[in-house]
């Protein structure tokens, strides 16, 4: 079967072709959110440069669930970021990066959870201060698997959109770990450790 047959095909009108390791799609989102993600690249991108802090960025949630095809509804922008070093642990990265944004004309909030939890480290932001714009949370990766996430993660076009994306399976562990600890609360207590009941 030609190339072609197998990385394209029409889902949820959307197509899907695969241009040197590229993904490129017809339609990612509607116009609001093209904005914002759009916007809010170029920002995390020159708070990059200033701060001399590398930031990888990719799409999780539902625009993500869009990107691949399924439609979902969603109010926000839904990121995983890592860098090096990490605001987790560092406070003064948390305020560079807080005046950088707050300089740009944005809304910033840091949740700080748990070192141990299930969101160490959240960054909601709201751009432009317009609260009618749709919000991005951008979750700081704190576990292996996420940083490698982000290696992994695929660029996705649209027009002259440009975003990162987690591959589907990396989403699929992301719901799974963002639900995993209420749904192992609903389950028996386990016997023996690494053993479901």
């Amino acid at each position: 079967m030609p190339l072609e047959k197998i990385c394209s095909g029409h889902l949820s009108s959307r197509i899907f072709v695969f241009v040197c390791g590229t993904l490129r799609v017809a339609k990612l989102m509607e116009q609001p959110f093209a904005r914002v993600v759009n916007r809010l690249q170029k920002l995390l991108e020159a708070a990059s440069v200033k701060l001399q802090i590398r930031i990888r960025i990719a799409l999780i949630g539902g625009l993500a669930v869009s990107a691949w095809g399924a439609i979902r509804a969603t109010q926000d922008i839904d990121l995983l970021a890592d860098s090096d070093p990490s605001p987790i642990g560092s406070r003064p990265i948390r305020d560079d990066l807080q005046r950088f944004f707050e300089a740009k004309h944005c809304i910033v909030e840091w949740r700080v959870g748990d070192s141990d939890g299930p969101i160490p480290l959240l960054l909601r932001l709201n751009l432009g201060g317009a609260l009618s714009q749709p919000g991005a949370d951008i979750l700081w990766a704190h576990q292996r698997w996420q940083q490698e996430a982000l290696q992994r993660r695929l660029e996705v076009r649209s027009g002259k959109l440009r975003v990162f994306v987690l591959h589907p399976e990396d989403l699929i562990l992301t719901k799974l770990d963002a639900g995993g600890r209420k749904i192992c609360s609903m389950c028996k207590p386990c016997s023996a450790p690494g053993r479901l009941t």
